[in-house]
C-alpha cells in the first residue's frame, strides 16, 4: 500500500470501477433519497436536499452509456469544483486508495471525462470536464 501520492475514492458502476480525487469530494451520502426531476435530461437522476440546499444528482450509468441498474444506486458522491457542486449516483462505494506516481497511467483516448487511470484499471474522473457537461441543471447547482 502506497502512502505517498494522491487519494481517490473508488466506486463501482456495473462492472466498471471509477475514482474521484478525494480533494474534489465534498461529502458522501449512503442510501440517498433522490427526488425525480420531471423534464430533466436522462443523465440527471434527480434532486436531493442536503442541509437545506437542493443539489442535482447525475446518473453516471446513463452519462457513460452503461446498462440501467436493477436497483437504485447505493450512494451519492458530492463533488466540488470551484463553486459548482453536484452529486454522482454510484452503485457501490469501495474504498479510499492512495495512488503513487508509479500507479498512474494515461486514460484511454475514448474514455469520456477520464483524467487518468490506475494500474489496476480504475478510471479517475476529470471533475472539471464532468461538471462542464452542458445541462441547465448543473449550471444552477
Amino acid at each position: 500500500v502506497e502512502t505517498e501520492g494522491e487519494q481517490i475514492v473508488v466506486c463501482q458502476l456495473a462492472s466498471e470501477k471509477y475514482g474521484v480525487r478525494l480533494v474534489e469530494v465534498a461529502e458522501v451520502v449512503a442510501r440517498p433519497r433522490i427526488t425525480p426531476a420531471p423534464g430533466a435530461p436522462v443523465t440527471i437522476a434527480g434532486l436531493m436536499q442536503v442541509r437545506g440546499e437542493v443539489r442535482v444528482v447525475w446518473d453516471l450509468r446513463r452519462l457513460f452509456g452503461l446498462p440501467p441498474s436493477e436497483t437504485r444506486g447505493t450512494a451519492v458522491i458530492f463533488i466540488r469544483s470551484g463553486k459548482t457542486e453536484a452529486g454522482l449516483l454510484v452503485d457501490v462505494l469501495e474504498d479510499v486508495r492512495t495512488i503513487g506516481p508509479s500507479g498512474r497511467l494515461a486514460a484511454p483516448e475514448k474514455a469520456v471525462h477520464a483524467a487518468w487511470m490506475t494500474s489496476d484499471l480504475v478510471l479517475v474522473l476529470d471533475i472539471e470536464s464532468l461538471l462542464s457537461t452542458p445541462t441547465e441543471e448543473t449550471s444552477r447547482a
